[in-house]
């Protein structure tokens, strides 16, 4: 009996707190209950003054409009296995409208799930806030566990749509850990359509943020701030300071036209402070800059390390469909990434870019694997597209194998003087069958030329390489499209079928699977295997 009653007592004590579902309507009554939809609250601000507890939910009505700012804080931190919960009910989405500052808050607390929410800021030219910002400012590398965010859509904010990091006193790198972003629309934001950060430190050693999964998220017209000159503004995805994210099956389109900065400019999916983080089967298109600078398609930053692009489609940007760029004084060092199996065309269009832009104007880039690639480069009437470029200041180890260069009116590539290159195995061809390139000041206009005097491509050629239809094959924004890629797959009769190098003996493990997914066995040129 008296085990019987200690156990009873033991369960009681261990048994978690009841969890509450909390409701709000613009119908509802800030002095009621709010645990029913007949006794909802009214204000997000009655909603901001309480303490939730780990499992609770606030459930605010489907259809709804709620204006000013929900806030949570340290008080209203869940766990991974008891979240607090925010979301709508219903089949439509609550709508949030703050058109002067944030519309939703999360400071200092993890185990929170924000969900099937709209944002709305109005004019990101009067908004000066963010549409979803979480914040942790408590000091000594502090990481906040668990976040989820998914199907919230923001726009019209004055700085980004959707803000995540860590900005303590102390400047560590406290930030956030375990978090998923997906199915978000991010558009008409000013600075970003979402921003993951922590705080700004050259000597840092860590990372503020760590393991992020991103995906079937959108981000466009994210439009940049022409005032503000003193950095870039207009960026689809930044994603800083972190280690071990995933970015896949996102889209970025259409951001960036308005930033007007001096110094650095926007991308449409980028990597910066980096290191273990992998974007693919993303697409960019149509990501502007204002100024001469970036509006790349994807770009892995300074001080990214051990980080990989792979299977992703850029077409039609300002800048390179894939930039690669250390600064001087960036936190950490840019080396030991990879680009693989992408297939990029007709970016470079304004300014001095090419598809794949490699250079340093700080700490050299060094050993770095581009391999499998398709790149389709055209002559642009604002620009000096190029199908590569290696320069700046000296760069170490950067290799080219299996390649596939394709210009049109263009040079297949630009390397500048005192660049540790090494090309092998790739395919080249100009759409009038004339060979053009330049290393330093020289100038080749035969493959041969190039090779005898490079000592570069023993496993290289120049050739038509018997494509569908390349160049014709343009996907919607929305996905990649394999239909209408095909274009970039080889024909039954290809030179490039059982060409280029064996990948394995150099070190490098290529994986099994081809731009399309397709399992390949054998050696090819380019993104898309036979």
């Amino acid at each position: 009996m008296v085990e019987t009653l200690l156990l009873a007592l033991l369960n009681l004590f261990a048994s978690p707190a009841p969890r509450h579902t909390y409701h709000l309507s613009p119908n509802g009554n800030d002095d009621a209950s709010g645990l029913s939809s007949q006794t909802a609250w009214r204000s997000l601000a009655r909603a901001s003054e309480h303490n939730f507890e780990p499992g609770d939910s606030l459930i605010l009505a489907g259809g709804a409009t709620f204006t000013g700012t929900l806030s949570l804080s340290q008080e209203d931190t869940g766990t991974p296995t008891q979240p607090v919960v925010i979301t709508s009910s219903g089949p439509e989405r609550a709508r949030l409208i703050n058109p002067d500052t944030t519309a939703l808050s999360v400071t200092n607390a993890g185990g929170i799930v924000v969900k099937n929410l709209i944002l709305a800021g109005i004019d990101r030219t009067k908004n000066r806030g963010f549409g979803l910002r979480v914040l942790n400012t408590l000091p000594n590398a502090d990481k906040r566990l668990f976040i989820r965010i998914a199907n919230v859509r923001t726009s019209g904010f004055g700085q980004d749509g959707l803000w995540l990091g860590g900005a303590p006193a102390d400047g560590s790198q406290s930030g956030f850990e375990d978090v998923e972003i997906s199915g978000c629309d991010l558009f008409d934001n000013q600075y970003h359509g979402l921003f993951v950060t922590g705080v700004w430190d050259t000597n840092a050693k860590g990372y503020a943020n760590r393991r992020l999964r991103i995906h079937h998220c959108t981000a466009y017209a994210n439009t940049g701030d022409p005032l503000f000159l003193k950095n870039h503004s207009g960026s689809g995805m930044e994603i800083d300071n972190v280690e071990e994210a995933l970015i896949e099956f996102c889209t970025a389109y259409d951001n960036g036209f308005l930033c007007n900065a001096r110094v650095g400019g926007p991308c449409g999916i980028w990597l910066h402070a980096a290191t273990r983080s992998v974007i693919q089967h993303c697409v960019a298109i149509n990501n502007r800059t204002g100024s001469g600078i970036d509006g790349a398609g994807f770009d892995l930053d300074g001080g990214t390390t051990y980080c990989t692009i792979q299977y992703c489609y850029a077409r039609d940007n300002d800048g390179a469909g894939i930039l690669v760029w250390n600064y001087e004084n960036a936190p950490h060092e840019l080396a030991h990434n990879v680009i693989r199996f992408n297939i990029l065309e007709n970016n470079a269009r304004r300014n001095d870019y090419a598809d794949i832009h490699i250079g340093s104007s700080g700490k050299p880039v060094r050993d770095m694997a581009v391999y499998h690639n398709t790149i389709f480069t055209s002559v642009q009437p604002g620009g000096k597209a190029r199908c590569v470029w290696v320069g700046g200041k000296p760069n170490e180890n950067i290799r080219f194998f299996n390649n596939l260069f394709l210009a049109n009116g263009c040079p297949l590539f630009t390397l500048d003087p005192n660049q540790r290159v090494q090309f092998d195995g790739n395919a080249y061809w100009r759409t009038d069958g004339r060979f053009e390139a330049s290393l330093a000041t020289r100038i080749f206009s035969t493959f041969v030329d190039w090779q005898r005097t490079s000592g570069q491509e023993k496993g290289g050629f120049f050739t038509e390489p018997g494509l569908t239809a390349f160049g014709t094959a343009e996907t919607p924004v929305a996905r990649i499209n394999p239909p209408r890629l095909r274009g970039y797959g080889l024909r039954k009769t290809s030179a490039l079928i059982g060409k280029g190098l064996a990948l394995g003996p150099l070190g490098i493990a290529t994986g099994e699977r081809d731009f399309f997914g397709k399992k390949f066995v054998g050696r090819f040129v380019g993104a898309v295997a036979p």
